[in-house]
């Protein structure tokens, strides 16, 4: 049964650990189990077992989740990662080769271990021959090294074994005084076995357990065992090793996790990392654990001496803290917050680093009256410890209205509140006129206004844990005035549109569509195909009406087997026109003129057609005009010469960055620029226009085709310059295009390329960069087939 609680709190855990957010924490950008990762990744799990293995160092791991393991008995429970037999200076040097092949057997007795994160060691039980993982294994001293990613398992059984020697380096007075002391201990001992397991005994009974030993100048075995006398695990052990060895006994050092000898699923932390003995007897390697098993940590006292008093919901909480003992604390401090003391919602982890740490942590979206609890989690050499002050969270609700500049004077507002039923209090001016109740976050204000300008205030006054939060608008409120201007047959018009006489600027709908009027101005892009008065409806918010909207046409005269055709864009013209100064009647657009070889064309206009006048020449016959072009043709063919440049597209437009190459082939001719040949590839190192020049000579006569490079900074100012041949293709239809946006360009030339309206627009007006040729290349395409 207690197992199974146990069992169960663990995996508890770890759902409560991934569904955490702890992306504005120490440890940002973690998540759940990547939480995990990171404080128990590979690099300093690694350097737990170097501090271990370095006698002059101070061991002081975390307190860490590091993997499960199940399968385990009373002569199992060293979990070994590493082993060494070389000791020098007070450092036990990792000596180990890998290479080994693995007995594969699946029999014998077996054990699992499932990473809780990514591990960089592999750890196995002694007398492990094979485990179902991709490692190196190395056969004397049973140990495997590789990445551990996923869960394994491993089979123990029995394996021949031979003795090495560990190879000792420290003063010759020190080791024969260690060598003296073993010798002693073990003077009336009567076999190798009886010899060791003295020394074991005697390191149990005559030396503390303790943390807080010190260095010295003397190696850290001889001061471990005539000077401090007291040490942790390495010192224990370490001192067992150069006692046997001292007597001619072969012993090593392992490295590794002392764990329970249960065959039931544990979690193994970070702070169970430990060094033990192995020494050579009867043919076989048996493990001694010379430490005492009470492995007491100094004591600690967390304190937090600087927190936020009040915190905005979903904002950062500021802290500052210690953890005091009798020597310097690293370690890591969980940061809670809770109701009455008790840690409910987890906030991230802050590093601890000689006893002080400090961080900003994000806060959930929730208001009231906390505690904020700093659990410092414990470490190989120190208790865990708690501190808990207290902290108010404040909800700050968001309020928006949504309202364009000018309206009308009777209109609704509507807005949005984050507080269930918070009520609005609403201002005019300066006057408090209406109070509204929010339900279901929005609210709605109907308001009569006056001709002219207005300040709106919108307030909410706040309540217990949450901020109060206004939003202030200015409107323009009046009559609308919309006049149009006299439209042309297939083209677009320009709307002003006036407000209690101001200017209008905001959003409009002409038929349906919406268009934005911007100081007063709107270009509506509606092509009338007839001439005549057209209406059309026009809605501002609430504001509707329909306008009238005149619309002219122009006469075009053409010569039509000895007829003037008179027509205009929707049919025939029925009027008179004025032919070489006489008045001609027009029925069904034709007029009967006689011949002549030209024609002067009056017409004075009327009510929907513009004046116009025309000069119509008669052709001559063909062979009249033989001669002379033969004549041309002979004395100044022009030969076939020109440059071609190497693009994507043929028709693509000669744009390039500055400082790349510009390929190009001459066909009969040289490449000239700024004087002087050229040859391809060009490189231009400033942006602007130039001009590249193909010239061929021919006897006395010289042939020029000149062709225009632009260079650009960026791209993004290549796709502008689309939208400029875009708007001039337009304009030479007539179109009037200075008050047109991009987008509306774009849609009365039908073009639907989102691509090249947003890249244009962030290029613009988002000053965004970093365009390539590649998504210029791909908006031509898709743009050149509406650009004339």
């Amino acid at each position: 049964m207690r197992e199974a609680i146990l069992l169960l709190s663990v995996l508890l855990l770890f759902i409560f650990i991934s569904s955490l957010d702890f992306s504005n924490t120490q440890m940002g950008g973690l998540r759940g189990f990547k939480l995990i990762e990171n404080i128990t990744g590979g690099a300093e799990s690694s350097e737990s077992f170097e501090k271990l293995a370095d006698l002059n160092s101070f061991s002081n791991q975390a307190r860490k989740p590091l993997f499960y393991v199940e399968g385990l008995d009373s002569e199992h429970y060293l979990l070994r990662t590493g082993v060494s037999t070389t000791y020098e200076n007070g450092v036990w040097i990792n000596d180990r080769k890998y290479g080994d092949a693995m007995k594969r057997t699946l029999g014998g007795k077996t054990f699992k271990v499932t990473p809780i994160a990514p591990l960089d060691f592999v750890p196995v039980t002694k007398d492990t021959l094979y485990v179902t993982l991709q490692a190196e294994y190395n056969s004397s001293g049973s140990v495997y090294r590789g990445k551990v990613r996923e869960s394994y398992y491993g089979f123990i059984g029995e394996k021949e074994e031979r003795a090495e020697r560990t190879k000792i380096i420290m003063d010759d007075y020190e080791f024969e005084k260690i060598k003296n002391l073993a010798e002693r201990i073990t003077r009336e001992a009567k076999s190798d076995y009886e010899k060791l397991k003295r020394i074991e005994k005697f390191l149990e009974r005559n030396y503390e357990y303790s943390h807080l030993y010190s260095n010295g100048k003397e190696d850290p075995v001889y001061r471990f065992l005539f000077v401090e006398k007291k040490g942790v695990c390495k010192h224990f052990a370490s001192a067992f090793i150069v006692m046997a060895e001292s007597i001619g006994i072969p012993a090593r050092a392992v490295f590794g996790f002392s764990v329970e000898g249960t065959p039931r699923n544990q979690t193994v932390f970070s702070d169970q990392a430990h060094m033990w003995a192995e020494a050579f007897v009867d043919g076989k390697w048996i493990e001694f654990d010379p430490t005492p098993a009470s492995r007491g940590k100094l004591p600690t006292e967390t304190e937090i001496v600087e927190v936020s008093e009040e915190v905005v919901s979903g904002g950062e909480l500021k802290i500052k803290g210690v953890v005091i003992s009798e020597r310097a604390v690293d370690g890591f401090v969980e940061v809670y917050i809770g109701k009455e003391k008790k840690p409910e919602i987890l906030l991230g982890l802050l590093k601890v680093t000689d006893g002080k740490f400090e961080g900003k942590l994000k806060v959930p979206g929730i208001r009231g009256e906390y505690n904020v609890l700093a659990h410092f989690t414990g470490t190989f050499a120190f208790e865990e410890s708690w501190s808990d002050p207290v902290v108010k969270i404040y909800e700050v609700p968001e309020i928006s209205v949504s309202s364009p500049r000018f309206v009308p004077k009777n209109y609704v507002f509507e807005g949005r509140i984050s507080v269930e039923n918070a009520t609005i209090l609403v201002y005019v001016d300066g006057m408090l006129v209406k109070e509204v109740t929010a339900k279901n976050g929005t609210f709605e204000v109907p308001l009569n206004l006056t001709e002219g300008e207005h300040e709106i205030r919108f307030y909410y006054p706040g309540e217990e844990f949450i901020k109060p939060a206004e939003a202030k608008i200015k409107v323009y409120s009046g009559d609308f005035v919309i006049e149009s201007e006299v439209a042309e047959v297939g083209r677009g018009f320009n709307l002003s549109v006036k407000v209690g006489g101001a200017d209008y600027t905001g959003e409009i709908f002409i038929d349906g569509k919406e268009l934005f009027v911007e100081n007063g101005r709107v270009f509506v892009p509606v092509a009338f195909e007839k001439a005549g008065y057209h209406e059309l409806n026009v809605s501002i918010g609430e504001f509707k009406t329909r306008i009238k909207v005149k619309v002219m046409d122009r006469i075009y005269v053409e010569l039509e087997n000895d007829k003037l055709k008179v027509f205009d864009s929707f049919s025939g013209y029925n009027g008179e026109i004025i032919v070489n100064g006489k008045k001609v009647r027009v029925e069904n657009g034709y007029a009967n003129v006689n011949f002549s070889w030209e024609y002067h064309v009056i017409f004075q206009g009327d009510e929907f057609h513009y004046p116009a006048e025309f000069k119509i020449k008669r052709s001559p016959p063909w062979y009249l005009l033989l001669l002379p072009f033969l004549s041309l043709l002979i004395l100044f063919k022009k030969p076939n010469f020109g440059i071609e440049f190497l693009k994507e597209e043929r028709d693509l437009p000669n744009i390039w960055k500055v400082n790349e190459e510009v390929s190009f082939v001459t066909v009969n001719c040289n490449a000239w620029m700024n004087g002087r040949v050229v040859d391809s590839p060009l490189i231009f190192e400033r942006r602007g226009k130039y001009e590249v020049v193909a010239l061929k000579r021919r006897a006395f006569v010289t042939f020029k085709k000149s062709y225009e490079v632009e260079i650009v900074d960026d791209y993004g100012e290549a796709v502008v310059k689309l939208l400029e041949k875009l708007e001039s293709s337009l304009k030479s239809q007539g179109h009037k295009t200075e008050w047109m946006t991009a987008r509306e360009i774009a849609s009365l030339l039908g073009l639907k390329d989102e691509e090249f309206i947003k890249i244009f627009e962030d290029y613009r007006y988002g000053k965004r960069k970093g365009y390539r040729r590649e998504d210029f290349v791909r908006v031509w395409r898709n743009v050149r087939g509406v650009i004339s």
